[in-house]
């Protein structure tokens, strides 16, 4: 009888741990897009914790709790690699405090791409629109992060954000959601130059949407730069595209528009697109 109990007994061990590693298998097999995301929060979360400094610690602590409830929300579907928050490849140690807040961003909508392009019935109770909620969440607090070390916040508060629409499209920046740099722009501590960025936001989102920036600097000839696409918040249905002016020096004063197009449409309209109804100066003296 004790050696019946004894063999029953390891069977049972056998079985879940089988189970387990089905289950494992399964989801690594099914899933991967969720695992990735898992990964490159960890990571994300990795860059902020050693990019704290006392002025921006407000900012990365909110990121890292939101962070926290994405990777929450995946676990809370089965989605589990199994790893802690310290199974993460190893930072870079010649990024700097900026560039590791810049690589947590990357990771970000890394791993909100990740999560939007899974399907899976058990996040359709609404834990996928919380993760990338969450996700979303640390994006706006690391990249506000970002421009208040950069010294892109302007030092008027009557800053107005800019709106258009035109065909069906609706483009705007200089908003909590799209930061854009207006007003004096003061140049880093340590910098001859400054460094600075432009989120513009989209609607409705298409995979052939494209945004460009046409600017003048001193009153020169314009400037074409073409943004990036960072991410898609599927709440707004809008979609976020980045873009990094060249470094400017101190006194230059820059005047811009920017333009959103898709197939045989675009906004503003065509006669808007000729102005620069935006601008921004690079402060003579430092932060």
């Amino acid at each position: 009888m004790k050696i019946t109990s004894k063999v029953l007994s390891m069977a049972s061990v056998l079985t879940v741990f089988l189970a387990l590693s089905t289950s494992s298998v399964f989801a690594q097999n099914k899933h991967p897009g969720y695992l990735h995301a898992l990964a490159d929060l960890r990571f994300a979360r990795a860059h902020l914790e050693t990019s704290h400094d006392k002025a921006l610690g407000e900012q990365e602590g909110k990121a890292i709790r939101e962070i926290d409830d994405a990777l929450g929300d995946i676990k809370k579907a089965g989605i589990d690699d199994g790893k802690d928050l310290n199974d993460h490849p190893p930072i870079d140690t010649k990024l700097d405090p900026p560039g590791r807040r810049h690589r947590a961003l990357e990771l970000i909508d890394q791993a909100h791409s990740d999560v939007s392009r899974e399907e899976d019935n058990r996040f359709a109770q609404g834990l996928q629109q919380r993760a990338m909620g969450h996700i979303d969440k640390a994006h706006d607090h690391v990249e506000e992060a970002i421009q208040t070390s950069e010294g892109h916040r302007t030092s008027s508060s009557s800053a107005a954000g800019r709106r258009f629409q035109n065909e069906g499209m609706v483009l705007w920046y200089g908003t909590p959601d799209a930061p854009a740099p207006s007003g004096d722009v003061a140049i880093g501590p340590g910098s001859r130059q400054a460094m600075v960025t432009l989120t513009v936001a989209l609607q409705p989102p298409s995979g052939s949407n494209s945004v460009r920036v046409r600017y003048r600097v001193n009153g020169g000839s314009a400037l074409t730069l073409s943004a990036a696409l960072q991410r898609e918040d599927l709440t707004k249905k809008a979609q976020y595209f980045s873009v990094k002016f060249p470094p400017f020096q101190a006194g230059d004063k820059i005047d811009y528009i920017v333009i959103g197009s898709a197939p045989g449409k675009q906004v503003p309209s065509a006669a808007e697109a000729t102005t620069l109804p935006s601008s921004f100066q690079i402060a003579t003296t430092q932060r």
